[in-house]
């Protein structure tokens, strides 16, 4: 669950990026954050992820505070920014393997994506039915599926 009380961010020019969000999402539940350009919605992340310190109120991960246990709450989040650039030389099974080893293993899962679901099968894409390139290097991927 992720939780956000009184939750404000005003950044030192003054400008308020975040006027006191209250939001609980429960564990298992789909959350959106709509909004316009310069609402909020990537400062109320990042305060959740603990790449910036909230001016006031909290956010918390699974109960904890980010602010005053950021290593214990951010083992409980996968972050991956859709600027994230890949290894071109790495296949893309093999780049998501080197982001997910980045955190660490979770006690009760496999170390690495071989060893998980994928387990070296080609992906078959529900729209196509084609087979992915899973096995090819990220560099020879379509620009839509490089693009930082």
């Amino acid at each position: 669950m992720i939780e956000a009380i009184d939750l404000s961010k005003r950044y030192s020019n003054g400008k308020l990026a975040l006027d006191a969000l209250n939001l609980r999402v429960a564990a298992g539940e789909i959350y959106c954050l709509l909004g316009a350009k310069g609402a909020g919605k990537t400062t109320a992340i990042d305060l959740f992820l603990g790449f910036a310190e909230p001016t006031a109120g909290k956010a918390r991960i699974a109960g904890v505070d980010v602010a005053r246990e950021p290593l214990k709450a951010k083992a409980q989040v996968a972050y991956l920014a859709d600027t994230t650039t890949f290894y071109r030389r790495l296949t893309p099974l093999q780049n998501l393997d080197f982001f997910a080893r980045l955190g660490g293993p979770a006690p009760s899962q496999p170390s690495g994506l071989r060893d998980g679901p994928a387990r070296g099968r080609p992906y078959r894409s529900p729209r196509s039915g084609s087979a992915s390139r899973s096995s090819a290097p990220a560099a020879r991927a379509s620009w839509a599926s490089r693009r930082p």
